[in-house]
């Protein structure tokens, strides 16, 4: 279980700096597989006896699908928040 532990974990931080620089949605995908991976893996590698290890896995493989999952629904790189904010014209004060 460590062993996976720490190759996935190293798969999600580089994902994770990847989408930093040059976002794709197939990365938010691909991390929401790793996560349902996470989730189920303690089933598969057989390490469901230890509550530590079976919580940990739930919670991370979770929160990983559902950030990924939220992620890939919002407009990355399309610059409509920033463009908004850019183009607002200031408030004139009468007096």
């Amino acid at each position: 279980m460590a062993t996976n532990a720490w190759i996935f974990g190293i798969i999600i931080a580089l994902l994770a700096l990847s989408a930093i620089f040059a976002y794709q949605r197939w990365e938010e995908w691909l991390t929401a597989a790793i996560g349902v991976w996470v989730f189920i893996s303690p089933w598969v590698l057989g390490a469901v006896s230890n509550a530590r290890i079976l919580w940990s896995s739930l919670v991370v493989g979770a929160l990983l699908v559902i950030l990924a999952l939220w992620s890939s629904s919002l407009e990355h790189g399309s610059g409509a928040i920033v463009t908004r904010r850019l183009t607002r014209e200031p408030k004139v004060r009468a007096e």
